[in-house]
């Protein structure tokens, strides 16, 4: 696997790591002085949807390096993940 692969895939984690603890410490402060826990949980969901993003990142960089046989593990995964997301509800 390429090192844009890596790269993209890394950087959306991340990106939704930062994200996540960004929101979630403005909604901490919120919550403290009062105020309502929306933006606490939107910060937990955008901490939950990460990885499921990373997926798609990773297959639309592998769909881009034309790798059919991981572009197939990759929706594969994404079709596990999508049905564990909708049995949940």
């Amino acid at each position: 696997m390429s090192e844009m692969l890596n790269r993209s895939t890394a950087l959306m984690l991340r990106a939704g790591i930062v994200v996540s603890i960004v929101i979630m410490a403005i909604g901490l402060a919120v919550q403290m002085t009062g105020g309502d826990d929306t933006i606490l949980y939107i910060g937990v969901l955008i901490l939950i949807v990460s990885p499921f993003l990373g997926i798609i990142v990773s297959l639309c960089a592998l769909l881009y390096e034309r790798d059919y046989r991981w572009a197939a593990v990759a929706v594969v995964l994404l079709a596990i993940t999508t049905g564990g997301i909708l049995f949940a509800m």
